[in-house]
C-alpha cells in the first residue's frame, strides 16, 4: 500500500537563464506498506520509477534561453543523461507492517552554446 503524501517527482533547477551547460537532476519518490519489506519495496521503487518517468518527460521539454548573454542568440545542444541512481531508507517495523522509502534520480545534462 502507497502512502500518499509521499508520492512526488521533482526537477531542480528548472532551467537557466545564462548560455551554458547545465546540470539538471530529475527525481521521483514514493513510500510504501506492506507486509514484508521485499514487498514494501517492490511496490515503493515501482512507484518512485513512475514518478521519475514523468519528471524526465518535464526535463526533455526545458529549453535554453533566446538569448543568455550571446549576440546571436543561444543554442541547444543535447541534452544526455550522466548519472542515475537509487536512494532508500531502511525499512522500519510500524505495528505488523513494513514501511520503506525510495528515491530514483537521474541527473542530466543540458547543452546550451553560442554560436561560433
Amino acid at each position: 500500500m502507497l502512502i500518499p503524501h509521499t508520492i512526488a517527482s521533482t526537477v531542480g533547477p528548472y532551467g537557466t537563464n545564462r548560455c551554458r551547460p547545465v546540470h539538471i537532476r530529475a527525481s521521483g519518490e514514493a513510500a510504501a506498506l506492506a507486509a514484508t519489506a521485499g514487498a514494501a519495496l517492490r511496490e515503493a521503487r515501482a512507484e518512485a520509477r513512475r514518478q521519475l518517468g514523468r519528471a524526465v518527460v518535464r526535463v526533455r521539454a526545458i529549453r535554453c534561453p533566446k538569448k543568455g548573454g550571446c549576440a546571436a542568440g543561444c543554442r541547444q545542444g543535447r541534452t544526455m543523461r550522466m548519472a542515475w541512481g537509487t536512494r532508500r531508507a531502511p525499512a522500519i517495523r510500524r505495528a505488523h507492517l513494513w514501511e520503506v522509502w525510495v528515491r530514483e534520480y537521474n541527473v542530466f545534462r543540458m547543452n546550451c552554446h553560442c554560436p561560433d
